[in-house]
């Protein structure tokens, strides 16, 4: 279904003009960016991730008051994937020890956590990105974490890891990495 057959049908079974108009359709379906209207989403839950995340980084809150096992991964993804400028390698360090999360069973946490683990320079989870670049093709997984390798300068191990991955992926990944990597 195209664009203008997908509206016909909602304004003759869905919306009236005075809904399009509160909806503002055309702002959605046309214009760039989000529209104004969008909802505002609150998380109380991930507000207190924030903050516990926040504390840790100020050494106000110790690694055992984080409650990690009892988490979802959306809030073990949140507090990993926000972390500041001022973590360090040795910060990465203490949390594996304390949660092993580089052996976590959760794509999306892995994912940001190597994430994190290449912008640090946290090398002792290497084999597990290694591992991970290798048998996780997902485009959304590998060329953030490829990205950051070549951003921090560790393009030699990006090299590496790619030259072992990039047999198992789709021919869209490939493009993108090869893309990446040209000229490095």
């Amino acid at each position: 279904m195209d664009t203008e057959t997908f509206l016909d049908y909602l304004r003759k079974n869905l919306v009236d003009a005075e809904t399009e108009k509160k909806i503002n359709i055309q702002a959605w379906v046309y214009e760039p960016g989000l529209p104004s209207n969008i909802p505002s989403v609150q998380s109380a839950q991930l507000e207190t991730v924030d903050k516990i995340r926040l504390g840790w980084e100020t050494k106000k809150v110790l690694i055992a008051n984080i409650p990690w096992s009892d988490w979802s991964y959306q809030e073990r993804y949140r507090f990993i994937s926000n972390f500041s400028k001022d973590v360090s390698s040795s910060d990465l360090s203490d949390l594996d020890r304390a949660f092993d999360i580089s052996h976590t069973g959760n794509n999306e946490v892995l994912f940001a956590w190597l994430q994190q683990c290449i912008l640090k320079k946290y090398d002792k989870a290497y084999p597990e990105l290694e591992n991970f670049l290798v048998h996780v093709g997902r485009r959304k997984f590998v060329a953030p974490l490829f990205e950051a390798m070549i951003s921090t300068e560790q393009v030699q191990l990006a090299k590496n890891i790619y030259t072992k991955a990039r047999p198992n992926y789709h021919a869209v990944t490939v493009g993108t990495v090869d893309e990446m990597l040209a000229g490095k």
